[in-house]
């Protein structure tokens, strides 16, 4: 049943996709086919993705009809508050989501990382911290908690510790453009404008 509501949901995008393209001379939903139904099962898809329409409008009601489904699962939970979180800016709907996620998987650094981000808007610093902690010790590759920790100590002043952070971001992904930026900005603030 679960994959055959991701084939739905992969094929809806499809088409949302091409419908969206300027220009678009048109596309073939049905092609040669490899065995007898096969192309009756993609038309059965497409009445299937045309009935979950409402479901799927958007990605709050997409992740909440599957925790409707499925309770117990960790990543409709942390989606679901991420959703809330981007929708509405909203921690006070998001954060239970997020403290679920990690009830049911307690080593989901994602969702650690999520909800130290709604306790650093709502100004509860000293719990930001603990989660951005948690993740990246669940997580020791999880570059983006260890941003969010180098960030909270630049904050608080604790400097050695933010370029710390940062450095190591840098060590597991030369890439990460928030790491250069804030070592940087690091750098400048103390005056040490040759690294």
């Amino acid at each position: 049943r679960a994959s055959g509501a991701l084939a739905a949901i992969w094929q809806l995008a499809d088409i949302e996709a091409a419908l969206r393209t300027p220009g678009l001379g048109g596309f073939q939903w049905l092609d040669i086919q490899d065995f007898p139904g096969q192309g009756t099962a993609l038309v059965g898809m497409l009445f299937l993705a045309r009935s979950q329409v409402e479901i799927w409008k958007n990605s709050v009601t997409l992740f909440e009809h599957a925790l409707a489904v499925s309770e117990l699962n960790p990543v409709a939970h942390n989606n679901l508050g991420a959703a809330y979180d981007a929708s509405e800016g909203s921690c006070e709907k998001a954060a239970p989501h997020f403290m679920r996620a990690i009830e049911l998987k307690n080593d989901y650094a994602d969702a650690y990382n999520n909800q130290g981000s709604c306790a650093f808007r709502e100004g509860n610093y000293a719990r930001a911290i603990h989660y951005f902690q948690r993740a990246a010790a669940v997580d020791p590759q999880y570059t983006s908690a260890r941003v969010n920790l180098g960030l909270m100590m630049m904050k608080f002043g604790k400097l050695d510790a933010a370029e710390e952070q940062f450095r190591q971001v840098l060590q597991i992904n030369t890439s990460v453009e928030a790491a250069h930026v804030n070592l940087g900005a690091l750098f400048i603030n103390q005056g040490k404008l040759d690294d």
